[in-house]
Order: structure tokens, then C-alpha cells, then sequence
């Protein structure tokens, strides 16, 4: 059975006095203008140019995405672009190499729910690491949303998965605990507290609450 990974892709409104949330058909407008770059760069042959930049002269981009109704699939392509072959001792160039060159090329699936922003990414080997690819993703996704939603802001954060907390929960201490919580874009809040806080802190653009607890020294 196939694991994936879960990110929290949101747009929120960078004043919420003016700006709405952009909802599910805010984000199959970005998932459909996502396609159309990907498209053109493909056609082109110049997909690096469009792809976000990772370690060790890696590259993360789209390759496909089928936009339906309530949600995306599509695939995430890695890789590295290479223009020449060079000699392994003296570092001559040995020969020229043409557009769309590769050898080192990994695809991973991934859904899109566009109701809940969540993208789900298949755990296969050569994913990147959960920092670089929060932050491959936020180049991606502010590539179009800066244009079609220059009122919003871009926030990407990898969802702690159950077991993760349960390690959590077990653990005898703890140096250094760090909080991130962020909102949903959902009105289907369940608790009455829960609504009021959450629009409070939306009414003074809030978009983050981050809260760190440190140990004491030696303990």
C-alpha cells in the first residue's frame, strides 16, 4: 500500500478586512494555471526554467497534472540538468549536451484536495527532505499564485503524522518543543470557541501561531 505525505497548502488573504479566502475554486484556478506553465515549459523544452531549485543541483517540478473537479493528480518530477560531459580527470569538456538532458530523474505522484488544500505526496525514495521540499513547493506554488492572487499570501506546512505524536506522547523529556499552528479555510469548525478565536485572529490577520518551550538547563 502506497505512504504518502501530507502538506497544508494554503493562500491566505494578506488583509482578511478586504480580501476573502480564495476557497475550492480559488485553488482549481491555481492547480489549472499551474498545468498551463508546466504545458508551455514542456513545449519549450525548458522545464528547469519554471522547476524549483533543491540541493546538489536538483530540480523539483511538476510533470503532469489532470485538474478535476474536486481535486488534482498529477506527478512531481526530480531531477538534475546537465550541459556538457566532462572528462573525470583533467575536467575537459568531452562533449556538448542538448536541452532536456538528464541522469537523474525520479517521479512522484501526488494528489490535491482542493476543499481542504491538502496535497498528499507519494514516500518513495529520492523525496526530498521535509525542509527543502516545504520550500520547493512554496516556489512552485507562489510562481502562479503571485500573479493570479497578488492579495494572498503563500503558507506551506508539512502535516505531523499521528504515529509521529504518539512518539511524542511516549517520550520521557523534551529540550526543545516548537508549536506551528495554522488555519483551515473551512467554516466547518466544530467547537463554538474554536469559530470565535479563529475568526479573531483572522479579523487581525493572523495567519500563524507559533509557540516554543524550552527545558531548563541540565534537566
Amino acid at each position: 500500500m502506497p505512504k504518502f505525505k501530507y502538506y497544508n497548502v494554503q493562500l491566505l488573504p494578506l488583509d482578511t478586512n478586504s480580501t476573502q479566502n480564495i476557497g475550492p475554486a480559488g485553488y482549481k484556478l491555481l492547480l489549472n494555471s499551474i498545468w498551463d506553465s508546466v504545458r508551455l515549459a514542456i513545449k519549450a523544452k525548458h522545464l528547469e526554467s519554471i522547476a524549483a531549485p533543491l540541493r546538489n543541483d536538483m530540480y523539483l517540478v511538476p510533470f503532469h497534472v489532470a485538474v478535476g473537479e474536486d481535486y488534482a493528480i498529477g506527478q512531481l518530477l526530480k531531477f538534475n540538468h546537465i550541459d556538457a560531459l566532462r572528462d573525470l580527470y583533467t575536467g575537459d569538456e568531452l562533449q556538448k549536451i542538448g536541452q532536456g538532458v538528464t541522469n537523474k530523474r525520479l517521479t512522484f505522484d501526488f494528489v490535491f484536495d482542493f476543499k481542504r488544500h491538502i496535497l498528499a505526496i507519494s514516500r518513495t525514495p529520492g523525496l526530498p527532505s521535509s525542509r527543502p521540499l516545504v520550500e520547493a513547493l512554496a516556489y512552485l506554488v507562489e510562481a502562479q499564485a503571485d500573479e493570479i492572487f497578488p492579495q494572498h499570501t503563500v503558507r506551506v506546512i508539512e502535516l505531523t503524522e499521528s504515529e509521529s505524536l504518539e512518539e511524542v506522547l511516549r517520550a520521557d523529556g523534551y529540550k526543545r518543543v516548537e508549536v506551528t499552528v495554522t488555519f483551515s479555510n473551512s467554516e466547518e469548525t466544530e467547537e463554538e470557541w474554536e469559530r470565535h478565536l479563529e475568526q479573531d485572529l483572522r479579523d487581525n490577520n493572523v495567519h500563524d501561531v507559533e509557540h516554543i518551550e524550552r527545558s531548563d538547563k541540565n534537566t
